[in-house]
C-alpha cells in the first residue's frame, strides 16, 4: 500500500498508546491485559491491608474508581 510516496508494510498486529489492535479490530488481548492488570492492583491493595472487608464502603468505593477502575477502562472508550 503506499501512502504520500512511502509504501505502508501490513501487520497482523500494533501496538499503539497502550491499546493492542490487530487486522480484525479485535479487542479480547487487550481486555485481558487490561483485567490481569486490574487484578494485580487489587492484590497490592490487598497486601498493603487497604482492601479489607472491615473498610467502610464509601472508602472501598473511593479505592475501586482511583486504583482498580482507570486500569480497567484505559482505551476501551470506543
Amino acid at each position: 500500500m503506499l501512502f504520500c510516496g512511502t509504501v505502508l508494510e501490513k501487520v497482523k498486529q500494533i501496538h499503539y498508546l497502550g491499546v493492542d489492535i490487530n487486522s480484525r479490530l479485535s479487542n479480547v488481548k487487550h481486555i485481558t491485559e487490561r483485567s490481569n492488570k486490574a487484578y494485580q492492583r487489587l492484590g497490592a491493595l490487598k497486601r498493603l491491608g487497604l482492601a479489607t472487608p472491615m473498610m467502610l464502603p464509601t472508602t472501598r468505593l473511593a479505592l475501586y474508581r482511583t486504583m482498580i477502575r482507570p486500569g480497567l477502562y484505559y482505551g476501551l472508550e470506543s
